[in-house]
């Protein structure tokens, strides 16, 4: 990142941005085996933070990763990481990430890896929400589908694919649609809308495209 240095928690421990190192032979990095949720802050303190822990644990569950932490622990890691990046001036993005961690193989459907955890204090882009409320956002629907979706994991190729067509058109997002030919969500966001004087997440509730 550029600018003052932040202070990442890595595995029960704090370092610099950039003395924070983790290995190779993690799974999560292997095969994309983790997952995680990102967080913003809003008035000195983080917005709906109880409610993305609990997302978390879910994602976490939904692919089968054993978390030997509760959402308490993983919550007062989170309050201390971003207690540690005050020096950080403006609002502040924070991202919690739990991984399947090393084992005795790199063998895909290893049971002895050691689960791993970071935490990530970053500058949230005030000016991109503000450009994108004053002028909207032009984008283009993309066929696609994340792997396990209701769950929010590290498989995130797809939405890598979308936006790089979308930024080669000319484009700010994509929007998927998937094989039933439903929107589900952007690239890396949600998508709402109202019925029945109801305020729904598409992501739990899709509609067709058409």
């Amino acid at each position: 990142m550029v600018g003052l240095s932040s202070i990442v928690f890595l595995d029960q421990k704090f370092y610099k941005e950039e003395d924070a190192k983790v290995s190779i032979l993690d799974h999560g990095y292997l095969y994309g085996n983790g997952c995680w949720t990102t967080m913003m802050t809003s008035g000195d303190r983080i917005f709906f933070i109880d409610d993305h822990m609990d997302r978390l644990l879910e994602s976490a569950n939904i692919i089968g990763l054993d978390i030997p932490w509760t959402k308490n622990q993983i919550k007062d890691w989170t309050l201390q990481t971003y207690d540690k990046n005050k020096h950080l001036s403006g609002r502040s993005r924070i991202r919690v990430g739990l991984y399947k961690g090393v084992g005795s193989s790199i063998v895909v459907g290893t049971t002895d890896c050691e689960p791993s955890i970071n935490i990530i204090v970053s500058p949230y882009p005030v000016a991109e929400e503000e450009r994108a409320v004053e002028k909207g956002l032009h984008t283009i629907t993309v066929p696609a589908d994340r792997p396990y979706a209701k769950s929010k994991n590290c498989n995130y190729l797809p939405s890598y694919v979308a936006i790089t067509k979308a930024k080669q058109q000319g484009k700010d997002d994509a929007i998927f649609i998937n094989y039933n030919g439903d929107v589900t969500e952007s690239t890396t966001g949600n998508l709402f809308y109202i019925k029945d004087n109801k305020y729904l997440n598409i992501s739990y509730n899709t509609i067709p495209a058409a």
